[in-house]
Formats: C-alpha cells, sequence, structure tokens
C-alpha cells in the first residue's frame, strides 16, 4: 500500500530528491481508467472495488495504454502488506515481457531519461530527429514531386459517407477523430494554424502552435485537434472548452503530408505521403502521427464500434478511408 497521490500529480515526470517520499526518477508508465469486471458503472464498481480490498482479492479491469484486461490483487498470509498481482488469462494476456516497454505514454522518456541533465537528453533527441529527417530528404518518392512554392490557405478533401464498411486492398483505413480539422502550414518556426474554412486555430490552440514552431522545415501537415480524456478517447465537449478549463489531453494528430521541402505531394499516392509524414515528425508529446490499417476496413470498423469511439450514432462509428492510388489531400 502507498499513500494516495493528488491527481495534480497525475502528469508530473522528473526527479523527486533524496529523502523525500518516492525519491528517484518519475514517469508515466502508462494510463487509462479501472473499473470491477462486473460493472463500469463508476459508483457501483467503486463499492465493489472497496469490499475487494477489505477481503484481500481485489479484482479489477485496466484499459490502459500498455496493460489491458483483468487483474487481481491477492493478499497473502505472509503479512498485512504483502500482496500477488495475478493476470487473468485473457484476450490482452501474453507471455511477452510488458517491461520491455519502458518508456512514458506521456513524453516518451525512460528512466534514465529522467535521470539524466535534460541538455544530454535533449540533444540526442535531437539527433534521432535530424536522422529521420535527412532519410526522408532522401527518399526517391520525393525527388518525384514536383518543385513548387508553398501552397497558403488550402482548403483539405473531407469525408465521403458510405453505407457499409468494406475490404480492399488498395484502399487504407483510419479514425475519424471527433475534433477540429487543422491545416498546419510550417516555415521553419513561422506557422499558420486554421481550420478546413480557413480560420486561425493558433490562439486557440497555442500550445500546439508552440510546438510547431519548434519544427525546423517547411511543410504543409493535414490533420485533426482533438482533446482526450483519461481513457485516450476523444471528447468533442472537452476540446470546446479546452482554452477555459485546460482540462483533458490536447493533441494534433497529422494523417497527412501535402508539402515539403519545395515539393508539392498531393500527387504522390498516399502511402508514400504518409510514410515520409513518419520520419518527419519530432518525437513530441502533442503533435502525433495519425496511423492507419490497410485492405481490413471491417475489421476496423469493428474495432472502432467496440470502443465506441466517435461515430454518428452510439452504434455507427466513422472512419477515415483513402485509396492508395494518389492525388488529393485528405
Amino acid at each position: 500500500m502507498v499513500e494516495d497521490h493528488p491527481l495534480d500529480y497525475q502528469d508530473f515526470e522528473g526527479l523527486i530528491p533524496e529523502h523525500n517520499y518516492g525519491a528517484g526518477s518519475v514517469i508515466v508508465w502508462d494510463r487509462g481508467i479501472y473499473h470491477h469486471p462486473s460493472t463500469e458503472d463508476a459508483k457501483e464498481s467503486e463499492k465493489l472495488l472497496q469490499e475487494g480490498l477489505k477481503k484481500g482479492d481485489l479484482k479489477f479491469v485496466l484499459e490502459g495504454e500498455k496493460l489491458r484486461g483483468e487483474f487481481a490483487l491477492v493478499k497473502t498470509r505472509k503479512d498485512e502488506k504483502s500482496w500477488l498481482l495475478l493476470k487473468k488469462r485473457d484476450r490482452y494476456a501474453t507471455t511477452e515481457d510488458i517491461l520491455k516497454e519502458n518508456r512514458s505514454v506521456v513524453s516518451e522518456r525512460t528512466l534514465e531519461d529522467v535521470s539524466e541533465d535534460t541538455p544530454r537528453k535533449s540533444s540526442r533527441q535531437k539527433k534521432l530527429d535530424q536522422i529521420r529527417f535527412r532519410e526522408a530528404l532522401e527518399t526517391e518518392g520525393l525527388h518525384a514531386a514536383p518543385v513548387k512554392p508553398m501552397p497558403q490557405g488550402v482548403k483539405p478533401m473531407l469525408a465521403t459517407l458510405v453505407k457499409e464498411p468494406f475490404d480492399h486492398p488498395d484502399w487504407v483505413f483510419e479514425m475519424k477523430w471527433d475534433g477540429y480539422r487543422a491545416i498546419a502550414e510550417v516555415r521553419d518556426g513561422d506557422v499558420s494554424l486554421y481550420s478546413r474554412n480557413r480560420i486561425s486555430l493558433g490562439k486557440k490552440f497555442s500550445p500546439i502552435l508552440e510546438t510547431l514552431r519548434e519544427f525546423h522545415f517547411e511543410a504543409v501537415l493535414d490533420g485533426e485537434v482533438v482533446v482526450v480524456d483519461d481513457r485516450g478517447h476523444p471528447d468533442f465537449q472537452m476540446l470546446q472548452d479546452y482554452q477555459k478549463s485546460g482540462k483533458g489531453y490536447l493533441i494534433y494528430y497529422v494523417f497527412d503530408l501535402l508539402y515539403f521541402e519545395g515539393h508539392d505531394l498531393t500527387n504522390l499516392p498516399l502511402l508514400r505521403r504518409k510514410g515520409l509524414l513518419k520520419k518527419i515528425l519530432p518525437s513530441v508529446p502533442n503533435v502525433r502521427f495519425s496511423d492507419h490499417v490497410v485492405k481490413d476496413g471491417i475489421l476496423f470498423f469493428q474495432v472502432v464500434k467496440e470502443k465506441g469511439l466517435e461515430g454518428s450514432s452510439p452504434s455507427i462509428p466513422r472512419v477515415h478511408t483513402g485509396s492508395d492510388g494518389g492525388a488529393g489531400n485528405g
């Protein structure tokens, strides 16, 4: 048993000095929500969890970014402070060592990174970003793209509704994030962030603007500004209130690269653009690459539906789809 930690500490990462409670390096190794296996109702779940704690047999379900499924904490007879942590053999059970995933889900730092001084860590990360950037510049697909001035005031392509999900080898499928569609024009420190109707979003979501200003390249990015809750689910109401409340995690999910270092990429195949995008995005917490699934649209739809993510109704989620034949910016 440990002391209760204030929620204000939930995002803390850094060094706690010696002779203080919890002294040492601290990262956010995982985050998510928990509940009793028999219910997701908050009050009923809390009641059952408290009962299990008193009995010394505490069963719970974790929905984290790393740890998932049902677990149990069982008190041993050794003493009052000794418990066994058990994993139920459900679909999330594995023999792989989960501790190999040793990076923070917030900053991607390790405990060793935190223990080192900031300049050394920053230098190493910058080196990795520079290597990926050079790889992107040497990509064959980039040289095939025409050289043009950077476009301004881009109007992105919009999603088209279909009646049912489908599988197709020439299509990719990705999340339809519940947020604001946003185009970012990045010019080595000078950034414009605006909506699909060309309304500036820079002031409203200044943390993202400040992060983009650290990107030392020229690019036009297409993505979605969202606020996610502790489960990682986008919450549009939290997004609308973010400027006042600051609640949730503000993220710019980028799913397309329309222009890069003097080259117009819109006629390249979508997967080539996304491949370049993944290489050039630096490792930062609030600007992330929005990944995709190739071919398996039906399965992807079912997974999105099971997780209760954004849709036109609670039971009908939406996903982005795109042919990999090239052309377009959506």
